[in-house]
């Protein structure tokens, strides 16, 4: 399972979504690298390991996440108001819009 946006996803819906773009599910990762995998164990600090794991109920029943997303070109970065585009380097979200 996989998370993404504090939804959760299937293996094989995530593969339906990189098919549907053109991407490999590599590539899909890459792209989004918010999607965290569910139950796996993440170092926090020395020593310190914290297991993520999906509250019941919150599978998702649809694989059309990534669909309406395409990420901006670099013009349109630059254009972005500077307090927006901090926000999304702070938290690591990618430079996307709707399609």
């Amino acid at each position: 399972m996989f998370e993404y946006n504090g939804k959760t996803y299937t293996l094989e819906q995530l593969q339906s979504v990189a098919k549907q773009k053109g991407y490999t599910f590599d590539e899909l990762l890459n792209k989004n690298p918010n999607i965290n995998e569910l139950g796996k164990t993440t170092p926090t600090s020395t020593g310190a390991d914290v297991e993520v794991t999906a509250a019941p109920g919150m599978e998702s029943k649809s694989a059309n996440l990534f669909l309406d997303l395409q990420e901006i070109s670099n013009e349109q970065k630059r254009k972005l108001p500077y307090n927006v585009s901090q926000k999304l380097l702070r938290e690591k979200k990618p430079f996307t819009k709707k399609i």
